[in-house]
Order: structure tokens, then sequence, then C-alpha cells
């Protein structure tokens, strides 16, 4: 027997139901044990002081993510990987990255005065923070940037998405330099989170939908990178990953039926289940043929991006740095150019000088003073 007796759980057991050599009395030290469990895997035991067989399967449940055997004794090993686990996840949750993000100023002269930075006060340990911390825009994607704010640019105002927002980078910008109405897609809640943070302090007018997009409406098992929390994905097996949640999926076909709103620019990165965000908006996309941006992965899922694609009739053309968007009628990405953009018109030259502008613009951020946070 164990030395933490043979028990049932006394949160679904009753004395009356258990045989007579069991002891149900409980002990300070498996309160102890089921408050680490807790703790140390998001678990919701019922701290009882009992160890029943809920507390054993959940104590073998912590081994296995903690990579040892899964004995169901709460034995050194398991405990010091526990504590250490715990104290890792405090520290990250504790420290808080606060920054200032300097912002480009449109190049245009008509365009109307716009606020020239963003405080950001995210989580420290999410990278899309770290990279905008210690490169800003001008470090974070600025060929890709410059497409998508020029795209803004096109007109007064529209319906934006930023699906795979993560903190939402490509959504504040929108909030921040135009008047159109933005919506982001986050189905990680810690990230989801952190961008309506920033939203919030900078009173932006941004809606997150804590969703994942995809072919059709349900739920998945949205599977937590544990390379990077920018590449949590849809995909099982895309990055190793030893933590996953289910998570709400609707198509966007439904969810624009449903809310009303039709977008006029979509960007999307959601880790190589852009195919299947594009299946669940072919209505929308037939109908009212609004601009994409999408990041395309080497050597994932490219036959299903040109499936989905070509009935669209598309101008495609690839982002690449340094170099002008030239028309192109085959997709194949490269490291580090991964993004596209797909139109349902040929873009124009007075289109391409503005990208080209925003550019000068968001490079010139690279130069740019430092501001300082207000106490």
């Amino acid at each position: 027997m164990s030395r933490w007796g043979s028990r049932a759980d006394a949160a679904t057991t009753s004395a009356s139901q258990q045989p007579a050599d069991q002891d149900l009395t409980p002990r300070p030290e498996v309160r102890a044990l089921q408050g680490i469990i807790n703790n140390a895997t998001a678990q919701r035991l019922t701290v009882d002081g009992v160890f029943g067989p809920k507390t054993k399967a959940a104590l073998q449940f912590l081994q296995k993510r903690l990579g040892l055997p899964e004995t169901g004794e709460p034995d050194t090993m398991t405990l010091v990987l526990a504590h250490a686990r715990i104290e890792d996840s405090r520290r990250k949750r504790a420290a808080s990255r606060r920054f200032i993000l300097q912002l480009p100023k449109s190049p245009s002269p008509t365009a109307p005065p716009r606020r020239r930075h963003l405080l950001v006060d995210v989580p420290a340990h999410m990278f899309i923070g770290r990279e905008l911390e210690e490169g800003g825009l001008a470090g974070y994607e600025p060929e890709t940037l410059a497409v998508f704010l020029a795209a803004l640019a096109r007109r007064s105002d529209g319906v934006v998405l930023d699906v795979g927002a993560n903190i939402g980078v490509f959504a504040m910008l929108a909030g921040a330099l135009s008047d159109w109405r933005v919506f982001g897609f986050e189905p990680t809640p810690e990230l989801a989170a952190a961008a309506r943070r920033v939203a919030e302090a900078n009173s932006l007018q941004i809606t997150m939908e804590e969703v994942a997009l995809g072919r059709e409406t349900g739920v998945a098992t949205f599977y937590l990178s544990d390379v990077t929390d920018a590449s949590n994905s849809l995909a099982a097996g895309f990055r190793p990953s030893t933590k996953h949640l289910v998570v709400p999926v609707e198509a966007l076909d439904e969810w624009s039926a449903r809310t009303g709103m039709v977008p006029q620019l979509i960007k999307i990165d959601t880790e190589t289940t852009e195919p299947d965000v594009l299946a669940g908006s072919r209505a929308l996309l037939h109908a009212h043929r609004p601009w994409l941006l999408l990041e395309v992965l080497p050597g994932h899922r490219r036959q299903d991006l040109i499936d989905e694609l070509s009935p669209l009739g598309y101008s495609w053309y690839h982002i690449i740095d340094g170099e002008p968007l030239l028309a192109t009628d085959t997709l194949t990405p490269t490291d580090p150019n991964r993004n596209w953009l797909f139109t349902p018109e040929p873009i124009d030259d007075a289109f391409l000088a503005d990208v080209d502008a925003w550019r000068a613009a968001l490079a010139a951020l690279a130069i740019a003073p430092e501001a300082s946070i207000e106490a």
C-alpha cells in the first residue's frame, strides 16, 4: 500500500461506500500535494487532503508532463521538478515587458494626424513582445507591414481582420493608424488577453475574438508550441507540443453572416492552417473579394493553398525584402520571405509607390530616438 494510503476522493465517495479498512481522514501533506498538482498542471482537484484515485491519476498526469515514470507516488524527484515548474510559471506570469512602441508617420501629406507611439505591456515571455521591444516595427516584418499599411490607406475606412493575431501587431497598427473597424482572432487565451490589454491601454477600438478560424464551425484541439508562442497551431505535429487546449473554431463565412461584418482586408497567419481558413471563407471571398495578406510556410500545404486561391482569379504578389512587388503565377515561399499579397485586381503604380513610402517610414523608426514611458 502507498504511504499515502489507499483512499477514495472524499469529494465523490462517502465514507459509507468505502471498505472498512480505508482511511478517509484528511492529511495536511496530501492537501499540500493536491495544491502542488493543481498549480503545476492547471488541473482542478478538490483540495481535501484525501489521497484517492482522482488524486493518484492527477499525480500520474503530472509525472507524465515532467517526463518521469508514472508511478502515482509523490517521490522526491516529482516534487522537486513540480516546484521548479510552478516557480518558472510564476516568474513568467509575474514578469512584464513594458515599453513604448514607435509608430510610423503616414507618408501622405493629406493624412490626418495620428498617434506616434503605443504603450505595450505584455508578459515578458511572449515572443513577439520581445521582438518588438528589441527591434521595434523596423525589425518586425517591415516589408509586410508596409504592404498592410498601404492596403489600409487605399480607402478611408472598412473592416480589417487580423487572423492569428498573437498579441495583435497588425490589429494595433490598424487601430492606431486608420479609421477601419478592426477585429483580431486569437484562440490562445493568454495572447488574446495581452492583445486586449494593449488595446485598452491605448484606447484602440479593437475587438478580439478568442476563437480559431477554420474550415467549419465546431471545436478542435489547439497545440501550444514548446518552441515559441508564435507557432501555436491547430495542426498536430507542426511544432513540438506537450500542452494543448480545446478551442472553439468558426468558419469565417459563418462569422461574417452572424456579425454582419464584411472585411475588405484580411491578414492570415495561422501556422499552416491558412488553407482551412480560406476554405471556411469561400462564400465571402467569391462574393466580396477582399484583399488577402497570407503567410505561406515553405514545405507546408502549398498545394492546398493553390487549390483554394486559384478559383478566385486573384493576382499574386510575393513580398520580398528590398524588392518591389511583382506579380507571379507560382507559389514558392522562401525563408525569410514567407508573406504574400493576393488582390482581386492587379495593383497599380500608385499602390507600389505607397508601399515604398511606408517602407521608408518604417525604416526611419530604426534611427528615431526612443520615447520614454511616463510614470
